[in-house]
């Protein structure tokens, strides 16, 4: 009875092992769709904040703060028309030149790549759209 016993508990490790690999495949799947889907970004976005947004630091423990409000900041503040002066005042200092014909601002990575928001105006300074840069 033991070779029958030994043969069981030979078959139950392959079985566990095998519904533990199978297990981690099928989490690794439904985080990948989920993650390709946006459903798990959703909880990186957050609100425009103009007082987080001017006081962040590219070496603040939290690097990627400015990447969690892009979105929001692109779809509801941004607007084509606003002048130079008025996103200054929304967004603080750039990181652009004076002379440039556009402002710029690091936002924090990707995971591969530093993001930096990329704001053009037109010669009169009129905001003419944002598009973010992956560097």
């Amino acid at each position: 009875m033991s070779g029958i016993s030994r043969r069981y508990r030979n078959a139950c490790a392959v079985c566990g092992a095998s519904t533990l690999i199978l297990g981690t495949i099928l989490v690794i799947q439904v985080s990948g769709h989920l993650m390709a889907t946006g459903f798990l970004q959703l909880s990186w976005k957050r609100s425009f904040d103009a007082q987080v947004w001017a006081f962040w630091k590219p070496n603040d423990l939290d690097a990627n703060l400015r990447w969690t409000m892009v979105n929001d900041l692109q779809t509801h503040y941004l607007k084509p028309g606003m002048t130079r002066d008025a996103v200054r005042e929304l967004l603080g200092r750039e990181w652009s030149g004076e002379r440039s014909p556009c402002l710029s601002y690091p936002v924090g990575n990707d995971g591969e790549d530093s993001v930096t928001l990329i704001i053009d105006f037109d010669k009169k300074g009129r905001l003419l759209h944002s598009d973010l840069y992956f560097n």
